[in-house]
């Protein structure tokens, strides 16, 4: 705004004044933003696995994302590091960043055994960080009927057969066709335990911003699968590190 607080317009008012930061404070300024990309860039690699499953990481990758990291921590931990130096390691880190979370596994295929005698079992797991009640607890079935809400909890072992799931997808592999636990049931589109598929509804998985979660989204309604507050399974899109934050863990391949 200029001297009226009325906006820069075409006048002798329009005048203005700038605040710089002497170098140490601007190389202080510089070196907390540094710090948090690499914050960020510990976080991935710490919640993140190497391998080929959905939502895993290649090696070449996740390498890749050390070295810069590597690089851009000598910057930060140097005293006499200059602010040109804090600035491009800063802008290598959050170009690693990015195209490290473009390479997150969203291959479906991975969903399914290569030997077609096996199933593969899975845990779906939340990754709410931000919501404490449903963080780390799993989608079951356990102690509920068809009719019912699918519901989430701490997980036991891999061997409660409430707590593991298998996907079957299309004919292209593109989506999932049904969710279904070890009991046979399907998880429908708002959370419910079905006997059957769900006729017409396809889920597809949503890459988070946060490169380690995925939205669950069901094609027959808007909203995401998510956590809520009372302990059961619906539909509500929080961004990541919200209720609607999943992860799928590998848990055992069985034969059908």
């Amino acid at each position: 705004c200029d001297r009226l607080n009325v906006g820069l317009q075409l006048n002798s008012l329009s005048a203005w004044y700038f605040i710089v930061a002497d170098p140490a404070q601007l190389q202080e300024i510089l070196k907390l933003t540094l710090q948090t990309r690499l914050n960020e860039v510990n976080d991935l690699l710490t919640n993140t696995k190497e391998g080929t499953d959905v939502g895993q990481y290649s090696a070449d990758s996740r390498a890749e994302l050390i070295a810069v990291q590597t690089d851009a921590q000598a910057v930060y931990d140097n005293t006499t590091s200059t602010i040109d130096e804090i600035t491009i390691a800063t802008n290598y880190v959050n170009q690693a960043i990015a195209a490290f979370k473009a390479t997150i596994n969203t291959d479906l295929t991975a969903f399914v055994s290569t030997n077609p005698q096996n199933y593969r079992w899975y845990n779906i797991r939340n990754y709410g960080t931000g919501v404490s009640y449903c963080f780390n607890k799993v989608i079951s079935s356990r102690n509920r009927t068809v009719g019912q809400k699918y519901i989430y909890e701490a997980k036991v072992d891999s061997l409660n057969d409430g707590q593991l799931f298998r996907f079957e997808l299309s004919d292209d592999k593109m989506s999932i066709v049904n969710i279904v636990d070890k009991s046979g049931n399907y998880l429908s589109a708002n959370g419910t335990i079905s006997s059957s598929s769900t006729s017409g509804n396809i889920f597809t998985i949503q890459p988070q911003t946060d490169g380690i979660a995925f939205y669950l989204q069901p094609s027959t309604l808007a909203a995401p699968i998510r956590a809520n507050e009372s302990g059961t399974i619906d539909n509500w899109k929080y961004l990541a590190g919200g209720a609607s934050s999943w992860v799928f863990d590998f848990a055992m391949e069985l034969p059908k």
